[in-house]
């Protein structure tokens, strides 16, 4: 049985960094290049005596530092939920042993208190240090592929996490009580009882940007009263340390049922409508045309699909340039929709949102996800096997009130066209929010090269 890594190449999730860094740490020792290059985008010195902290596997540990981290990762996937679901628990097993293991040679190089954590990305990170109120805990959260051994030589000294609640709290004049954050790939998200605080170190402070931006855009222009009161006001934004920050206002409301009631659907139709009927310029993750996204998928796909992505690419500009463009979210799925009963209350995540989009995107996104609940490497599947189909029967009564709401007939070919455009943007999202699968050839050969198989070489 292979071991878990215990350096984190294979998965540069960094979100835990706010989580632990001491805010007055500067000098840092940094075994892995990627962790080692966000470290220095953030303004850290980078050195091999004399650090604040030292980050690093277990036996590259030198003990000098005040501070020691080890980082374990045996995330895996699997084709099937039982595989999954066997895989995940074998990789815990494998990460806790491992993690006993760290501990044992932190506390031989020199460090009384040696502190466990396991986490996952899109869960909790359980601090110990934090009241968890939580009562209960989801399978998968039972079941972390991942863990952080931290070795201390004195007492834990305050992180940019704290810091950050802190200062967002001084700022806002409202309180930011700390409780366990949800980690995102690089971004903490901290849920106070009024507000919401994201947390990032180094490059990823670019999400925070984008997502302050989106805000402070809609809510400065004339938007509908059905957009604005369903989307988060930016409170304040800043920097503790190494860490920025931003602070926005709670919305009220809860995650959805993957079960949409009807009423509900409508009321998202309005809502996607309105919103696209946001124009003017505004901030986005950079060009949003079918040849930019394909030319993203290019770089990673077989050298003999290469071509024809580009010409798809193309051919989707062209074929759909006289659709409406207006202000899109980007992730429009359940995960980041909040309700009470059957209507919608709010809208979260806006850092992938911006203008001059590509109508109905959002719907299918929406839909897709609630019907097929998809595991990441299945959305290739889903697109082949039931969206194209679906899109070649002419759609369905929602799409077409939402297609003639915004001025154009939902015709097979143009919804072909938009159902196209939809896997280009979704796997550039994808590969912008988890950019660790640029390196996963499963997801690739599912997700993109699968895709292109199956549309043949004429595309």
């Amino acid at each position: 049985m292979p071991s878990p890594n215990t350096d984190s190449d294979a998965y540069p999730a960094n979100a835990w960094l706010a989580a632990l860094l001491p805010v007055d740490a500067r000098r840092f020792r940094v075994s892995n290049p990627a962790l080692a290059e966000t470290l220095r985008a953030a303004g850290a010195q980078l050195v091999e005596r004399e650090a604040d902290v030292e980050i690093a596997s277990a036996r590259e540990v030198s003990g000098e530092a005040p501070v020691a981290i080890v980082s374990i990762d045996a995330a895996g996937g699997g084709s099937r939920r039982i595989v999954r679901v066997a895989r995940r628990l074998m990789n815990s097993i494998r990460v806790r042993s491992a993690a006993q293991r760290a501990r044992s040679v932190i506390q031989a190089r020199g460090y009384p208190t040696a502190v466990t954590i396991r986490w996952d990305v899109l869960q909790p990170l359980r601090l110990p240090w934090l009241v968890d109120e939580s009562r209960s805990r989801r399978l998968v959260e039972r079941l972390p592929q991942r863990a952080l051994v931290v070795g201390l030589k004195s007492g834990r000294s305050r992180t940019l996490l704290e810091a950050a609640a802190a200062d967002a709290s001084s700022a806002a004049g409202i309180p930011v009580v700390l409780r366990p954050p949800l980690v995102r790939a690089e971004v903490l998200v901290l849920l106070a009882t009024d507000a919401v605080l994201r947390v990032a170190v180094g490059p990823s402070r670019q999400e925070i940007d984008r997502q302050v931006a989106a805000l402070q855009t809609l809510h400065a222009a004339e938007v509908p009263a059905s957009v604005a009161d369903r989307v988060p006001s930016v409170l304040a934004r800043g920097s503790s340390g190494l860490a920025d920050w931003s602070l926005e206002r709670r919305l009220p409301g809860a995650t959805p049922s993957r079960d949409l009631p009807d009423a509900l659907l409508r009321e998202c139709v309005d809502f996607l409508v309105d919103l696209h009927s946001v124009r003017g310029p505004g901030p986005g993750p950079g060009d949003t045309s079918c040849a930019s996204l394909a030319e993203v998928l290019a770089e990673l796909s077989a050298p003999e699909h290469v071509a024809a992505l580009r010409k798809l690419g193309s051919r989707l500009d062209s074929d759909l340039a006289d659709l409406p463009r207006g202000f899109g979210h980007a992730d429009f799925g359940r995960g980041n929709l909040l309700v009470e009963g059957e209507r919608l209350v709010g809208v979260i995540d806006w850092d992938g949102a911006g203008p001059a989009r590509l109508p109905l995107l959002g719907l299918l996104h929406l839909r897709l996800g609630a019907e097929y609940d998809p595991q990441d490497d299945e959305w290739g599947r889903i697109v082949v096997a039931r969206l194209l189909p679906w899109a070649d029967s002419g759609g369905d009564e929602l799409v077409g009130d939402y297609c003639r709401r915004l001025g154009f007939e939902p015709h097979p070919e143009r919804l072909r066209g938009l159902a196209l455009a939809f896997w280009l943007d979704l796997m550039a999202l994808h590969l912008r929010l988890h950019p660790w699968r640029r390196n996963d050839s499963r997801w690739i050969g599912r997700n993109i090269d699968g895709v292109i198989r199956s549309l043949g070489t004429g595309v």
